[in-house]
């Protein structure tokens, strides 16, 4: 069941719809938060810049941090279908809301959802700028949670840059901290992260236990990124020469990703093709391509340019 506000208003409800619906890894998100959106500001308890004048009322402080909330994940949404531009400007409204309302906590975990948008725009320098001032941000209010958060974020960033050092000791410490705090979700994802390190570097048997690790906690909690990391492994089963197996874990890991998340999505089809390709088979991995970018068109051109950048 859902926990709808206190107050029982329609907005909340939807905003509380949208972000448990993202959290699915469904395609109806965005279209929800926006509905979201708009109720808060037709209502008139918060403005589109989510200023109120009634911040001492316990509940339009409510309505505000649900808007903030909302208008976070909207733009973390944004950022998953490939809308760049949209999600920069969700993400800063809500760092601006947070910064008027003095909430160094929601500052620090907005700067690292702009870092976010800056890994999967291309640009992981800018991504590593903004995590460092999240983590400052949040080491200095004590969020440990979102601390190792982007610890984790970040040694995507230091991987992409080459500096795999660095990405090992990110990780490591995003694991100290998810360990520590119970945060078994948050696990799987850095363990998959850092087994798909470990398969670029060619540590096959460090890379597998990772992943298997991560397909495992991921399954029912995240079944999108498990499918990701689940086609990591078939790489990997691939490079070993066993084709079928790899085969099978591409299509489990398909259904795992589902139809709502374009660079998951495309993150598969594109190690199928490489899958494919291993296997002699030029034309299936052209074909695997083809699919992928069939895919992105339909969700739309932001979509599109998010799978080229995979």
């Amino acid at each position: 069941h859902l926990h709808v506000e206190a107050d029982g208003r329609p907005e909340g409800a939807l905003a509380q719809l949208g972000r448990y619906r993202f959290a699915q890894g469904e395609s109806s998100t965005v279209e929800i938060l926006e509905q979201a959106i708009e109720s808060f500001e037709a209502t008139g308890r918060v403005t589109a810049d989510g200023s109120s004048d009634r911040l001492d009322h316990s509940s339009m402080y409510r309505g505000i941090i649900s808007y903030h909330k909302t208008l976070s994940v909207l733009g973390s949404a944004y950022r998953e279908m490939g809308e760049m531009a949209a999600a920069v400007s969700c993400l800063e409204r809500a760092k601006e809301l947070a910064r008027r309302l003095g909430d160094r906590k929601r500052e620090g975990v907005i700067l690292g959802y702009l870092g976010d948008v800056e890994i999967v725009g291309g640009d992981p320098r800018r991504a590593n700028e903004l995590y460092a001032r999240a983590i400052k941000f949040n080491t200095e209010v004590g969020n440990q949670h979102f601390l190792g958060v982007v610890y984790g974020n970040q040694g995507v960033s230091h991987s992409l840059l080459g500096e795999l050092s660095e990405a090992i000791t990110c990780y490591e410490r995003a694991l100290t901290i998810h360990r520590k705090l119970g945060s078994v979700r948050s696990q799987g994802l850095v363990l998959g992260n850092l087994g798909e390190l470990l398969e670029e570097g060619g540590d096959r048997i460090g890379a597998s236990r990772c992943l298997r690790e991560a397909i495992r906690i991921l399954e029912k909690r995240s079944p999108a990124f498990a499918g990701v990391f689940g086609s990591t492994l078939a790489l990997i089963r691939a490079r070993e020469g066993s084709f079928e197996v790899a085969r099978e874990l591409l299509v489990r890991s398909q259904k795992m990703v589902g139809g709502s998340l374009v660079g998951e999505q495309g993150k598969v089809m594109c190690r199928w093709a490489l899958v494919e390709h291993l296997a002699g088979n030029p034309e299936a991995a052209l074909g695997a391509l083809q699919e992928a970018q069939a895919r992105a068109q339909r969700l739309g051109l932001g979509a599109e340019r998010e799978l080229h950048t995979r």
